[in-house]
């Protein structure tokens, strides 16, 4: 049961990820790179790291595409 928690909880992120237009994957790589950086105590910075914020780097947007 454990196992399936886990899985749910990565799936809600990348789903998260997905509706906030950015890339699952650099997002995830993003954020794992600097989670052990940072202060986690501290709201406001992992608040920076939140699919919505406006801190994440541009690199892990999905290009918008122009007609």
């Amino acid at each position: 049961m454990y196992i399936i928690w886990k899985k749910l909880i990565i799936y809600r992120i990348v789903e998260t990820a997905k509706e906030n237009q950015l890339n699952p994957l650099r997002y995830l790589s993003h954020v794992l790179e600097q989670l052990p950086l940072i202060n986690i105590t501290d709201d406001a910075t992992l608040y920076a790291f939140m699919p919505w914020s406006d801190k994440i780097p541009t690199n892990c947007h999905v290009p918008k595409i122009t007609t």
